[in-house]
């Protein structure tokens, strides 16, 4: 029983920490191909003032480097997952770093 309860209560936390984001890694690097599509983008009125940083945000938490501007417009629920589930991962990547 108490095992179960730690297991729980270890998820839980995982759960409600705020995604490690890989911004500095995935955006401050933009290749040319990733520049042009993200201008035509905003050239077609995807992207705007308004949904940029939310598109930086699911840019940076992309499963997948190749794929990561369709995921970043994706608002699927299975997207959403996608994306929170690699924020877990980089917690357990990126915290030895930080530490």
């Amino acid at each position: 029983m108490r095992n179960t309860f730690f297991s729980l209560m270890i998820i839980s936390i995982l759960i409600g920490l705020p995604p490690i984001r890989k911004s500095e890694k995935f955006v401050d690097t933009l290749t040319p191909a990733e520049q042009v599509k993200i201008e035509e983008l905003r050239a077609q009125g995807k992207l705007h003032k308004g949904n940029i940083q939310q598109f930086i945000d699911r840019f940076s938490l992309a499963p997948d480097r190749e794929t990561a501007i369709e995921h970043a417009l994706d608002s699927s629920l299975g997207a959403s997952i996608a994306r929170h589930w690699q924020g877990i991962k980089n917690i357990f990547v990126e915290t030895p770093g930080i530490i």
